[in-house]
């Protein structure tokens, strides 16, 4: 088992980070045209050419990229792709999540380790138990269907470790981090980011975040970069925490 948690851990950092890659769009683009332009406007003037009217040179684009740069003016039209990389973010936890809790299970099950309680409350036919036994994939399936277990709710997601597999989960900055960008990814893809009523008030019982703590009804949510590392780390030192709690 803790191979096959070492592999997904491994794969759900190779997802964080080709997210990474999409927030420094902006900064990989602005890098490119930089090099370029003074590329260009140096062999223009120190080259043949020799060319010193400002007229045929590139000093007034790399003065006003530069402006760009410094004063993040394009900022605000960026925030449409934050909220996007946090759609990413909560959609690559969720799977990741998913296939954690299949992976335990299924070794459980295999090994008869599940606990007591577990076991209480799968509550398996005989026609079902032999199916799974043939087949322990199968478990998590007959749960999904019997129990409507689902990963896109993270309180589901802690009831899910506790009740299924006994891990309990801490309840801890990081988790109100992630309990927060949940909230964040149903409103960005339901409600175009525009806080609601119901909005506020989940969030509000989410008090130990380090992001976004004063909401306001019909104000529209935007991530910035900085706040897309908190989740981000968050994120991972959660699944650091759970593999090792998982493994030892």
């Amino acid at each position: 088992m803790k191979n096959e948690l070492k592999k997904i851990n491994e794969n759900f950092e190779k997802q964080i980070d080709s997210v990474t890659e999409l927030i420094q769009f902006d900064r990989q683009i602005m890098d490119f045209c930089l090099h370029h332009l003074k590329s260009l406007n140096d062999k223009l003037k120190n080259g043949a050419p020799k060319i010193n009217n400002p007229y045929y040179l590139a000093d007034n684009a790399v003065m006003a990229l530069e402006g760009i740069d410094k004063n993040k003016s394009f900022t605000k039209h960026y925030s449409i792709i934050y909220n996007q990389c946090l759609v990413l973010l909560v959609s690559h936890f969720t799977l990741t999540i998913e296939k954690i809790f299949s992976t335990v299970l299924k070794f459980q099950y295999s090994n008869d380790k599940l606990p007591k309680s577990a076991k209480n409350q799968i509550q398996l036919t005989l026609d079902e138990i032999d199916e799974v036994n043939q087949n322990p994939n199968l478990l998590k399936k007959l749960l999904v269907a019997k129990k409507k277990l689902t990963f896109q709710n993270i309180g589901n997601v802690i009831k899910s470790f506790e009740n299924y597999l006994g891990i309990k989960i801490d309840k801890d900055q990081k988790l109100d981090d992630i309990k927060f960008a949940f909230e964040c990814r149903h409103l960005i893809v339901h409600s175009v980011s525009k806080a609601d009523e119901k909005f506020i008030k989940n969030c509000n019982s989410i008090r130990n975040r380090s992001i976004k703590k004063a909401l306001y009804l019909d104000e529209e949510v935007r991530f910035t970069k900085s706040e897309l590392e908190f989740v981000k780390f968050s994120m991972l030192l959660f699944m650091q925490e759970l593999t090792e709690k998982l493994n030892g």
